[in-house]
């Protein structure tokens, strides 16, 4: 955390499995979201957006997820925003910030990358660079009732026993 976002590569982190997502796939303009996180490497590292889950945020610092997420190009983030809000990704994969007058900030998860995406979960990941075809989740593709549940009572669960440890 110290030295604040800065560029690293992946052999830097040994030979631990990881998936690579071909975002032009997505149709996302590559060219101007690199140019977007560029302009941001070198800002200080926002250890309490990172500890508050992004719920308290310095918009003068980053963290790397928070750096993909401001980014995105607006329609990604608000298709990101309605699946958060359909729970068709995890609860706890995104958090969003809506003002009146003033949007909506999000604060997404690397698990909630790898989710909107359609990227394989941590325990598939056997080898590293392992390539994922990008399938972007969509809001009107809502879940059934019983996943909806799942998720909703797996978040309470978690943030009840996270409580009552730390007391």
């Amino acid at each position: 955390m110290g030295p604040g976002t800065h560029y690293a590569f992946q052999d830097e982190y040994g030979k631990r499995p990881f998936v690579r997502v071909p975002l032009w796939k997505t149709g996302m303009h590559v060219g101007q979201f690199c140019e977007c996180v560029h302009d941001k490497v070198g800002e200080k590292f926002d250890d309490l957006e990172a500890i508050t889950l992004g719920i308290l945020d310095n918009p003068a610092r980053q963290i790397c997820s928070d750096l993909a997420t401001v980014c995105l190009p607006d329609e990604i983030r608000e298709e990101i925003a309605r699946c958060h809000r359909k729970a068709v990704i995890h609860p706890l994969s995104a958090v969003r910030d809506e003002k009146p007058g003033h949007g909506f900030r999000l604060f997404m998860s690397p698990n909630g990358f790898a989710e909107l995406l359609g990227a394989a979960r941590g325990k598939e990941v056997k080898k590293p660079d392992q390539l994922a075809e990008p399938h972007i989740q969509d809001s009107s593709s809502s879940n059934g009732l019983i996943e909806k549940l799942w998720k909703r009572s797996d978040s309470f669960v978690t943030s009840v026993w996270r409580l009552l440890r730390h007391r």
